[in-house]
């Protein structure tokens, strides 16, 4: 998809999609229930296409959920997997 400023993006919709994706893994990390390894491995790839398609923004929504919850993006993935 392009926006308006002809630069590929991945669209508003599914940008949304993983930011809130992102918050309610980090919540429920918070909160002592884990994900399972599929719906993890799922939410990475999703991430993954985002990181190669739109990096800043990967990285801000990572920098964001990270900062409200007080948590390393990173150690827990690794606590999962």
């Amino acid at each position: 998809m392009l926006n308006k400023d002809n630069k590929i993006s991945i669209g508003h919709k599914r940008k949304e999609r993983l930011r809130a994706g992102v918050n309610n893994f980090l919540r429920d990390f918070t909160a002592g229930n884990f994900w399972s390894t599929i719906d993890l491995q799922r939410l990475l790839g999703n991430l993954s296409y985002l990181e190669s398609v739109e990096p800043d923004y990967c990285q801000y929504i990572l920098t964001e959920a990270c900062n409200k919850y007080a948590l390393d993006w990173k150690t827990c993935i690794k606590q999962i997997l």
